[in-house]
């Protein structure tokens, strides 16, 4: 069918898209298929927490990505091997994240150093120190801050974070707490958004 001289009205509709469609797409004189599954309406996003304790398995002189379980809401950013923060296709992303803090034993202070990755690469100017402690009351810190990057279809985004003390770990879902109400508390919330 000819599209000159046609509205937008006088086109056939396309039913029963599923993300293996293809779309044929002229950009300039040239033509290309485009699969319904790499195209999004607005902006892409995500939110992701973890239920999950998290500790420093190794030694204090090694970096651990923090790990997310479970999906509360997305739409083109995905998760991959439970740490990668995936996006479909391009754009500028506000990646912001909690981590809940804590101290499983000792009285000593601790310093904790959260950063980002992108594509497995550490990014440069990307880290931040907590100092938690000495004390059992201030070991109890909550991180929170956002990194703002520009990235290309399945590129993906990671958080990193090292300690000098062995006991620090990221708190495990702390549940619904009566009295006082509130909601329960996730180890880790994190939240992509593009921009």
């Amino acid at each position: 069918m000819a599209l000159t001289g046609k509205t937008i009205n006088e086109l056939p509709e396309i039913t029963g898209i599923t993300p293996d469609t293809e779309f044929v797409v002229e950009q300039s004189g040239t033509t290309y298929k485009v699969k319904a599954g790499n195209i999004h309406t607005g902006n892409l996003f995500g939110s992701f927490i973890s239920t999950n304790n998290q500790s420093i398995t190794g030694t204090t002189q090694e970096s651990y990505v923090m790990i997310v379980d479970e999906t509360i809401y997305s739409q083109g950013v995905s998760v991959v091997d439970g740490s990668k923060f995936t996006v479909a296709s391009g754009g500028t992303f506000n990646l912001q994240f909690s981590a809940q803090l804590d101290r499983t034993s000792g009285d000593t202070g601790s310093t904790i150093t959260i950063w980002i990755r992108k594509n497995g690469v550490d990014v440069e100017s990307s880290a931040g120190e907590i100092f938690a402690g000495p004390g059992a009351f201030v070991a109890k810190q909550l991180p929170s801050w956002n990194f703002v990057e520009t990235m290309n279809a399945g590129d993906y985004l990671e958080l990193v974070w090292a300690a000098n003390n062995p006991y620090v770990i990221l708190r495990s879902y702390l549940p619904k707490l009566s009295p006082p109400i509130a909601p329960g508390t996730p180890s880790i919330a994190v939240t992509i958004t593009q921009i």
